[in-house]
């Protein structure tokens, strides 16, 4: 059987390969504060694209086997390697009702914060991290991830 072809690192299905697994589809998009990058949930995990040149400066894949690991919420913490992350998409392995931190420069989770509804937004500042589920707002300190505010 021919090798699949690629676009991006990700395997596209055509006649030589039928039983390919198609890319992961968008769920999301969010730019970075300054607007230098801008990162994509997918329902994989998420990518993180520089806008000048534009270039993608990585991935994530959470998913098992090319099934779940989908990011139905991603936002960049300032110009960190620091992301908060929101479960989305069939099957996904992050829940819809917590936000996790994922630090990309040791490659795991380093914070989480529950709620009791799912999460419908996150936004970023460089101290604060704010959290919108159906019925409320919460804002939280970005060092120790204690609220600030409901």
């Amino acid at each position: 059987m021919a090798s699949p072809s690629t676009a991006a690192g990700l395997t596209i299905r055509n006649r030589r390969n039928p039983d390919a697994t198609p890319p992961p589809s968008i769920l999301h998009l969010s730019f970075d504060q300054e607007g230098d990058s801008f990162a994509v949930g997918t329902t994989h995990g998420f990518m993180v694209f520089n806008t000048d040149p534009f270039v993608r400066a990585f991935h994530q894949d959470f998913s098992k086997n090319g099934q779940g690991g989908g990011v139905g919420v991603v936002q960049r913490i300032a110009a960190t390697n620091k992301f908060a992350v929101v479960g989305g998409g069939v099957g996904q392995e992050l829940s819809r009702d917590t936000i996790v931190i994922w630090d990309n420069l040791v490659g795991q989770f380093t914070g989480e914060l529950y709620f009791g509804s799912e999460v419908k937004s996150v936004r970023l500042r460089w101290d604060r991290i704010v959290a919108v589920t159906m019925h409320s707002v919460s804002v939280y300190d970005q060092k120790d991830l204690d609220c600030c505010m409901r």
